[in-house]
């Protein structure tokens, strides 16, 4: 798969849940390798457990070497990106305020230098809202200690969205 998008995710399937139960009885991780269209990994997730244990173990049955692989959030920790960098990958993957520290020295740094970042803008309309989006680059890390926990983390992604509906603009 070298040189492949491989999307690692987990679904719970619709219907499934027991009445009166949050979680679906099924739940299944998936990898999906994007620009072939097809499944190139699946296990089932646990019934007391979730994403985070399921990853590292359908990582180590296969063969991801010279791909890139996408995280969601869920999966935002040292441990399963060590995994993805030792098997010889590299990864994107959606940092959120589950990973706290890199999070906080991310956000301030990405912050104070947005102004002299690299930046690109997209304007969409439709369904009676407009949506800005800049997205910025960073790859000097070397004053963010938090990196250092990380292996491989090369470049750090700012999107800034600015929607604007009939009830007025929101930022995220």
């Amino acid at each position: 798969m070298a040189g492949r998008q491989l999307c690692v995710d987990g679904k719970e399937h619709r219907a499934t849940p027991p009445t009166g139960r949050r979680h679906a009885l099924v739940r299944t991780l998936s990898v999906w390798v994007a620009d072939a269209h097809l499944s190139f990994g699946q296990a089932q997730i646990g019934t007391k457990t979730n994403e985070k244990t399921a990853i590292p173990a359908l990582l180590t049955t296969l063969d991801v070497a010279g791909s890139e692989v996408t995280l969601d959030a869920i999966a935002c920790q040292s441990g399963i990106v060590g995994q993805v960098v030792a098997n010889g990958a590299d990864y994107v993957i959606a940092l959120k305020k589950n990973a706290k520290t890199l999070y906080e020295q991310a956000s301030e740094h990405l912050r104070a230098r947005a102004a002299y970042l690299p930046a690109w803008r997209s304007l969409e309309k439709g369904h009676g809202r407009g949506v800005r989006r800049t997205v910025r680059i960073c790859q000097d890390l070397a004053l963010l200690e938090a990196c250092a926990d990380w292996p491989g983390l090369r470049t750090l992604v700012l999107v800034e969205t600015e929607r604007h509906t009939s009830k007025g603009i929101t930022h995220v």
